[in-house]
């Protein structure tokens, strides 16, 4: 028994339709093998920080401005509810309406790896591809958890 993702389509450079594919995730018995897909999120926090996103394409920022709001985040996923469904594989850039007089959030980078249409609207699971130093150690300090994290006092 084979073990795969669902479906997920790619444009590939001299073909004129998307290629469909089945990632596989496991071989079964009796070989028994596993991947680990170390692109899928772990342990993300539940935050909610609301946000402004672009699609790009070829290098070029759409002017068409998107809100959102993450619904959990960590180093490198953010899981989040996006006004327009964005396809997979879309690249986009995002800036955080979050801004202290401490720090502020420069803008980040990511990708569209996939989308789950839910009654409360599409929710996006994304990488982050491009990610200032200084903004990583912040969301790596408030992702922590409570027992190794300086910033939560515990009770």
């Amino acid at each position: 028994i084979v073990r795969t993702d669902p479906a997920a389509s790619v444009m590939m450079k001299g073909i004129r339709k998307p290629l469909v594919y089945y990632p596989v995730t496991g071989i079964g018995a009796p070989f028994d093998l596993s991947i680990e897909d170390f692109y899928r999120p772990k342990d993300q926090t539940h935050v909610r920080v609301s946000f402004q996103c672009w699609t790009v394409s070829n290098k070029i920022v759409n002017e068409e401005a998107l809100r959102g709001e993450t619904i959990s985040i960590n180093e490198t996923h953010v899981t989040a509810k996006i006004s327009k469904r964005l396809n997979p594989l879309t690249d986009i850039k995002m800036t955080f309406d979050f801004c202290t007089e401490v720090h502020c959030f420069k803008d980040m980078y990511a990708k569209v790896l996939s989308v789950q249409n839910m009654p409360q609207g599409a929710i996006h699971e994304l990488r982050i591809t491009y990610l200032d130093p200084n903004d990583r150690e912040i969301i790596a300090i408030l992702t922590r958890k409570p027992e190794t994290n300086p910033v939560i006092k515990k009770t």
